[in-house]
């Protein structure tokens, strides 16, 4: 009963996770950038993420040019 018990809560949490929206970029220079599209208050943002290690990584967050909610025309 207990391997059972372990068993289901192993594929519980894999079941669980989503699929990984965070995908890897390369800037000009060869850095590699990782961004991921999130939902805020029904908009729709892109974050950029630049990890340096440590306490020195960057972070960017801009509206989605796609968004469905508000349709802003960016031209």
């Amino acid at each position: 009963m207990r391997k059972f018990i372990i068993l289901f809560f192993s594929l519980l949490l894999l079941c669980g996770c989503g699929p990984e929206t965070q995908k890897a970029v390369y800037g000009d220079d060869g850095t590699k950038i990782y961004a991921r599209k999130f939902t805020f208050e029904e908009h729709q943002y892109i974050e950029f993420y630049r990890p340096r290690g440590g306490y020195d990584n960057y972070t960017g967050f801009v509206h989605d040019p796609d968004c469905q909610t508000c349709m802003i025309d960016y031209d």
